[in-house]
């Protein structure tokens, strides 16, 4: 190996250093692990449309009682004097709540009232049955989370 000179020191020294800043500047331009949460504080995407798809169905079938998907159909006579475009509202607009309190996006939250508002009207005029119903549903919270990775939001 030869003898320890002091050039010999300052190279090594040298090598060191630069290996060092190397490492370090990596680090620096390295994303952080993700463990679940995204850098803008929602979820990841398959943990948010796990939980969107909760969301739904917790809007669809445990917050609407019966006066209310009774109500939103326009053709079933009401049994409130409530209108049932007020009903509809209503109804999507838990829907609309529940993305944004994922997403803490408002394009989102009303991009879900309007679909979920289109859906369900088309629905209640025989456009097509319950499985499409929850199906274009579905399709909606994919799009959602789409949308927010090509932004990424």
């Amino acid at each position: 190996m030869g003898p320890i000179t002091l050039a010999r020191v300052c190279r090594v020294r040298e090598t060191a250093c630069f290996a060092h800043a190397v490492t370090a500047a990596r680090q620096r331009t390295q994303k952080p692990a993700k463990m679940g949460i995204s850098p803008f504080g929602g979820l990841e995407p398959l943990p948010l449309f796990i939980m969107l798809c909760a969301v739904h169905f917790v809007c669809d079938f445990v917050i609407q009682g019966e006066v209310m998907a009774l109500g939103k159909n326009r053709h079933i006579p009401a049994s409130t004097p409530v209108p049932w475009a007020y009903w509809m509202t209503a109804h999507t607009a838990c829907h609309a709540v529940g993305v944004f309190l994922l997403t803490r996006n408002v394009p989102m939250a009303c991009l879900e009232w309007a679909a979920h508002w289109i859906i369900d009207a088309l629905k209640c005029e025989h456009v097509f049955g319950f499985h499409t119903d929850q199906a274009l549903h579905i399709a909606t919270k994919a799009a959602i989370v789409m949308l927010l990775l090509r932004d990424g939001v």
